[in-house]
């Protein structure tokens, strides 16, 4: 009797848990995340960063970043990006 209860148990626990599983949506969605030069992230952990980035610099000087895309377990492929110039506060 007291096996058949740990059966029971066990399978209940296996279909809960496999309840919670979804499938990956068909539409991969990118994810761009900016981090500090200096960040690491790993690869199948959420990345904690910002949509936008703000550098403050003065002349001749750089200040670096960089960008972690995120694409699901599918990928992506032929993932295009483009940049803006770069303008001072004033907007020039």
């Amino acid at each position: 009797m007291a096996r058949a209860l740990i059966r029971w148990c066990c399978a209940c626990l296996v279909l809960l848990g496999l309840g919670g599983c979804t499938p990956e949506p068909s539409g991969t969605r990118l994810q761009v995340k900016a981090i500090g030069v200096l960040d690491r992230f790993a690869p199948f952990e959420p990345v904690v960063g910002s949509a936008e980035i703000a550098l403050f610099a003065a002349r001749n000087e750089y200040e670096g970043f960089q960008f972690v895309i995120t694409a699901g377990g599918r990928g992506a492929a032929k993932v295009q990006s483009a940049c803006f110039p770069v303008t001072q506060c004033g907007g020039r």
